[in-house]
């Protein structure tokens, strides 16, 4: 039969197909971790959510399954040197599959070698997906009250292996196991596309490694990895396990996307953070509100309706060298691609990072947490605001030292009116009474309470409800304190 498509059309569909399936995926993801920093106090709902979350993940990967298939078979797939911690890695990969596992009345057991190093460097979600290949192979071959046991030892290289205590497989079952689309007809669970085998093999050739399998009928089977990687000792020191970063300091974020839910994910995601995020959503936007907020750190959709993402960081990379001086920073592209385009902009110092989707929130905190203090965006003004001293009305003008009460008396009965508002979801009157709010302090030289106003105005335009609630709190706090110390220093004056 005629190939319907040429293998670069084939390859270039595929790829449009899992970059467009990849952006859904990465909301249901980042919601699932926004429910998760607010169910801290339930364990087993951080166990459904965790589970979901890792779930999401597998079925992300399956998306890419036929788009790794074919790139494997034309050698366009490279292997990403990152740090990971295995043993979390399995725990987690071993965490996705318990679900399945108790309904099918079998045993997940892990063996992880004490002598075996924890910290390695290699391509963390190629090799979760060997994990999950293989441990889903070995769960669809196993009957109930069976087994699944994960091992890891290290000897000469390192060893993974798992163990069922399944149906096995004769020999003639074993030549064919590693060919595409290959279903054994003794597998208990037909479900899946016949590639994930296949694909475990090449993905381990391609890492320097091996797989083999040792099985008998009704002895069950033994899938053995061995890969030959480099120890990470540095990051032994360094990578905080399950423990979420807090930037020391406040920072701006401009994120350009034409995808509204990855706004609203961001948003949730950084509401605990000191990070005012500023929204484009074209090239066109993201060159204005770059110009206009001079941001700390840049996170720019490497494809977008009016252009390409590598076009615009490299535009902004040229426009920042040339009129912020001093000020750092930092630019990441977000792809949902893996190529040598992407590699070579990072190689050249075009960026300073290539981050994929779904994006983890710990890789965009650590990114961040790379911005020296000085580098901190207007945003920090919003920190010290009630400094004693250093508060507006304590050096004001003479012709506004005697209209201090009325300001306060008009600002507090403003931001009642706010929180009336956005109650009510009237955006248009929250935007209204913010843009009056700012003229009054900026009538009395109150920039820190205008900075705080100027977001909010800006949140409310783009309807940013997790970050509206966040900084009317932060408003509402900054001024209740300020005017208690105000009244206090007036009493002492009397």
């Amino acid at each position: 039969m005629k190939e319907l498509l040429p293998d670069h059309k084939t390859s270039e569909l595929l790829a449009q197909l899992a970059h467009d399936m990849r952006s859904p995926l990465h909301s249901v993801m980042g919601f699932t971790q926004m429910l998760n920093q607010r169910c801290q106090h339930d364990d087993e709902v951080l166990q459904w959510l965790r589970n979901i979350h890792n779930v999401s993940k597998h079925l992300l990967d399956l998306v890419n399954d036929v788009v790794d298939l074919q790139r494997l078979s034309t050698a366009h797939v490279n292997i990403a040197d990152e740090a990971i911690d295995l043993k979390t890695l399995i725990e987690e990969t071993i965490d996705m599959f318990q679900p399945q596992a108790q309904t099918a009345q079998i045993a997940l057991i892990t063996m992880f070698r004490e002598d075996c190093p924890r910290f390695w460097r290699a391509d963390k979600r190629k090799l979760r997906q060997i994990l999950i290949n293989l441990i889903s192979n070995a769960i669809k071959f196993t009957p109930p009250m069976g087994e699944v046991k994960v091992s890891v030892i290290f000897n000469a290289q390192l060893e993974i292996r798992v163990t069922d205590s399944g149906i096995g497989m004769d020999e003639k079952t074993k030549l064919n196991l590693f060919q595409p689309y290959f279903h054994s007809h003794a597998r208990l669970n037909q479900q899946g596309t016949g590639l994930g085998l296949t694909i475990t093999q090449r993905l381990a050739t391609l890492m320097h490694g091996s797989i083999t399998v040792d099985s008998q009928r009704n002895f069950g089977s033994t899938f053995t990895v061995k890969l030959t990687l480099k120890q990470d000792n540095d990051v032994e020191q360094s990578y905080m396990l399950n423990e979420l970063i807090r930037l020391e300091h406040p920072i701006t974020l401009l994120l350009i996307d034409d995808d509204v839910l990855h706004h609203q994910v961001m948003a949730g995601l950084l509401a605990d953070q000191p990070i005012k995020i500023i929204s484009a959503y074209t090239v066109k936007e993201g060159i204005a509100r770059f110009n206009a907020e001079q941001p700390d750190l840049v996170l720019c959709d490497h494809q977008l309706p009016d252009g390409d993402g590598l076009s615009l960081v490299k535009m902004l990379r040229k426009s920042h060298d040339h009129q912020s001086g001093d000020k750092i920073i930092k630019i990441a592209l977000l792809t949902a691609h893996q190529g040598k385009i992407l590699q070579d902009a990072l190689t050249d110092d075009i960026v300073d990072a290539v981050l994929y989707k779904p994006l983890e929130l710990q890789t965009l905190l650590k990114l961040a947490a790379r911005i020296p203090h000085p580098a901190a965006s207007k945003l920090s003004e919003h920190a010290a605001v009630f400094s004693a001293s250093q508060l507006p009305y304590q050096n004001a003008p003479k012709h506004l030292s005697c209209l201090w009460p009325e300001f306060y008396k008009e600002l507090g009965q403003g931001i009642e009116d706010c929180h009336t508002a956005y109650l009510k979801r009237d955006y248009a009157t929250l935007a209204a009474i913010t843009h009056r709010l700012k003229g009054q302090t900026m009538i009395f030289h109150h920039h820190g309470f205008w900075r705080m106003l100027e977001s909010l105005e800006d949140l409310t335009l783009a309807k940013n409800n997790a970050m509206i609630d966040g900084i009317l709190k932060q408003l509402t706090h900054s001024f209740e304190e300020e005017r208690k110390t105000y009244e206090a220093d007036s009493r002492r004056h009397c």
